[in-house]
């Protein structure tokens, strides 16, 4: 039972550091998204800073370009970022699933062990009261 134990509180460990894990992943997919509009505000604020001046109408279309091409970029390793939270997700599963089957094997045998406790208490009070009934009943 004893090293069941162990083994049930590695694999919380190991699930927990999945979890870590993945929120790491949740974090860097946030900075990506919020990277992605960060370089869209931008690109509306030199849009409409291209609109009042003529020279920075002529360099908005190359600067327009480049950001674009951020965005893209940005979008792709976004999509890398999905792609292994879906399989960090899918990990934890089934560490997860596992762990469950470690710990309802942990209650079954707790369950066992306290059946057999009982019926060890039981059969001594049997034949204790055995053991009285037949000092009382003979004469």
């Amino acid at each position: 039972m004893k090293g069941l134990r162990t083994l049930i509180r590695l694999h919380r460990a190991k699930v927990d550091e999945m979890r870590s894990a993945l929120s790491v992943l949740e974090r860097r997919r946030d900075a990506i998204d919020s990277e992605i509009e960060r370089m869209g505000a931008e690109l509306n604020t030199e849009r409409r800073f291209a609109t009042t001046s003529i020279g920075a109408g002529i360099a908005f279309g190359p600067f327009a370009e480049v950001v674009r091409e951020r965005q893209q970029a940005m979008a792709i390793a976004g999509a890398s970022v999905d792609d292994e939270m879906v399989e960090a997700r899918e990990h934890i599963a089934a560490a997860f699933r596992e762990l469950k089957r470690y710990e309802i094997t942990a209650d079954h045998r707790a369950a066992a062990l306290k059946r057999e406790q009982v019926r060890r208490e039981q059969k001594f009070q049997d034949e204790v009261g055995g053991t009285i009934f037949r000092r009382r009943g003979s004469p």
